[in-house]
């Protein structure tokens, strides 16, 4: 078969092979554009799981008539012009894919009106045919998207679908993710016309502590502790766990780089090991963090469904979030928090045993306290750390009775002994005898 260029109704099915896997990836590239639009107040509808119909309506700032037709096409968006944006990049998206890959398997109907605008514009696309047609309509400003049938034209694609009740649920947990880090957001999402999560706008920490409880559990609020931890350009904040409210399973980590829910394994492992001296191997901590640094400094253009970063200093973001997580354990621990006995006793079995990652220079370096965040700090709270040992510790002021003679070196007695048998002797004596006296001393100590 000649190479040949693919046109570009197939081109669009291939890439929506990678960016509309479910339901759930269609709602979560139509919200993350509404956050992008400046709305502040979105509904989600969705029939059926979502493959009937994905309707996100929001009040953004819209999108004006002559733009319509190329919002639907491949590589078109409004969010980057050039290289030097790409490598800044503060929208949630940027490819200018998504619109495009679903309205390839689906049935999309795009409504928007601007506030310049005094009557409000549709478009209408329809699987390969990429062919749209433009007409008024009535709507607020801002913009309403409708996915019908969703991989009507894929059969295949279709029938691996599972049941409403499980595509739902991960719809379900998109929203939750999205409205944990936009609290300024009202999110409401009904499943065939029923009201399931209402989310109102939270400003104040009260209201956002609400929040977090609706979508983390109220036991969860109870035992977090506030984080707040920063350096130059790096800001952590959010709310980790106490040990104590572990979880079996890993459901309760919300992780966010510049407002973008992602899972990163460098993140992770510096999470994993300021918790490694509480938690055994076969639980998960509970945690909603937030990351804010420069731009520049990670790359979110390394995943198509932007869920992985790259940092450009791996070492210094896994120091930075190890140090703010250990700070905030460890003042807890000093303030009201007890180490079970047990949990003591069993330490070094606790002690979580993953492989060091690409990242790590040497071993354990950060746990080891070799590390430029807040040095003052690492060694106040090292004095304040319990030790944990098999073997028992000695004040320094208090004699064993014993001494290691496996040590090659002399003792202070030894070197007394020696020293005043030197003395007594005559000096061409001396440098004869001194084996001699090294050796009786050695056997008489």
């Amino acid at each position: 078969m000649p190479i040949k260029i693919l046109s570009p109704q197939l081109a669009n099915q291939i890439a929506a092979g990678e960016v509309v896997e479910r339901p759930a990836s269609v709602v979560k590239e139509l919200v993350e554009n509404s956050l992008d639009a400046g709305a502040n107040k979105i509904q989600i509808d969705i029939e059926n799981g979502g493959a009937n119909l994905i309707r996100i309506r929001d009040n953004g700032c819209g999108i004006p008539k002559e733009e319509l037709s190329l919002a639907l096409a491949r590589h078109a968006t409004s969010k980057i012009a050039d290289l030097d944006d790409l490598e800044a990049i503060l929208s949630l998206g940027f490819r200018g894919e998504a619109l495009a890959s679903i309205s390839s398997v689906s049935r999309l109907t795009l409504t928007s009106r601007t506030e310049e605008q005094t009557e409000a514009w549709q478009v209408y696309a329809q699987g390969r045919d990429m062919e749209t047609t433009i007409k008024p309509a009535s709507h607020p400003v801002g913009t309403t998207v409708e996915v019908a049938n969703l991989f009507f034209n894929t059969p295949a694609r279709r029938k691996f679908l599972r049941t409403d009740k499980t595509e739902f649920a991960h719809i379900d947990e998109v929203i939750r993710r999205i409205a944990l880090t936009k609290f300024n957001t009202a999110f409401t999402l009904t499943h065939n016309g029923k009201i399931i999560r209402q989310y109102r706008p939270a400003e104040a920490i009260n209201q956002q502590l609400k929040r977090v409880a609706a979508i983390c559990g109220d036991d969860f609020v109870k035992n977090a502790l506030r984080i707040e931890w920063k350096h130059d350009d790096l800001h952590l904040s959010g709310w980790v766990a106490t040990p104590n409210f572990s979880r079996t399973q890993n459901d309760l980590s919300y992780c966010y780089i510049n407002g973008r829910m992602v899972r990163d394994k460098v993140i992770s492992h510096a999470i994993r090991q300021a918790y490694a001296q509480y938690l055994p191997t076969d639980v998960y901590p509970a945690f909603v963090l937030f990351i804010d640094l420069n731009p520049h400094d990670v790359d979110v253009n390394v995943h198509p469904t932007k869920h992985e970063v790259r940092f450009h200093q791996q070492r210094l973001i896994h120091d930075f979030i190890y140090e703010g997580i250990s700070h905030a354990l460890n003042n807890q621990e000093q303030l009201n928090w007890h180490t079970d006995q047990s949990a003591v006793e069993n330490r070094e079995e606790n002690t979580v045993r993953e492989p060091q990652p690409n990242y790590s220079i040497r071993p354990n370096r950060a746990a080891a306290g070799q590390n430029s965040f807040a040095p003052k700090y690492h060694e106040k709270s090292q004095q304040n750390q319990p030790h944990f040992s098999n073997t028992p510790v000695f004040p320094n002021h208090v004699s064993t009775g014993y001494r290691d003679y496996r040590s090659d070196a002399p003792s202070k007695t030894e070197q007394r002994l020696y020293a005043e048998l030197l003395r007594t002797l005559p000096p061409t004596e001396q440098r004869d005898i001194s084996n001699t006296a090294q050796q009786n001393i050695s056997d008489t100590a």
